[in-house]
C-alpha cells in the first residue's frame, strides 16, 4: 500500500515537471522567434529600404522560420506598419522635409 502511494506521488511530480519544462521550453521559443522576427524588420526596413509593410508582412509569412501563429499573436502587421512610419518619419527629419 505504502509503495503504490509512493510511486502515485512520485508520476505526479514528475507530470508536473514535464508540465512546467514545456511551458518554460514554449515560452523561450515564443522569445526567440519575437527576436527574429523584430530582426527581420529592422534589416528590411534599415538595411533592404524596404518601407511597404505589405511586402514586409507578405516576405515575413512566406518565411518559415516564424511560425504564423506567432505573427498573429504579435500582431505583426501593425507592428510592422509602426515601424516603417517610425522610420519614414525619421528619414523626414533627417532630410528637413517636416
Amino acid at each position: 500500500m505504502f509503495e503504490s502511494g509512493f510511486i502515485g506521488i512520485i508520476l505526479i511530480i514528475a507530470v508536473a515537471a514535464f508540465v512546467i519544462f514545456s511551458a518554460a521550453a514554449k515560452k523561450q521559443k515564443e522569445k526567440k522567434y519575437i527576436r527574429i522576427f523584430e530582426d527581420r524588420v529592422h534589416e528590411y526596413i534599415h538595411q533592404q529600404k524596404i518601407l511597404n509593410p505589405f511586402t514586409i508582412y507578405r516576405d515575413m509569412e512566406d518565411s518559415p522560420d516564424i511560425p504564423r501563429e506567432v505573427l498573429r499573436k504579435l500582431n505583426a502587421f501593425d507592428y510592422i506598419d509602426r515601424e516603417v512610419k517610425k522610420a519614414k518619419a525619421e528619414k523626414g527629419d533627417e532630410s528637413g522635409i517636416l
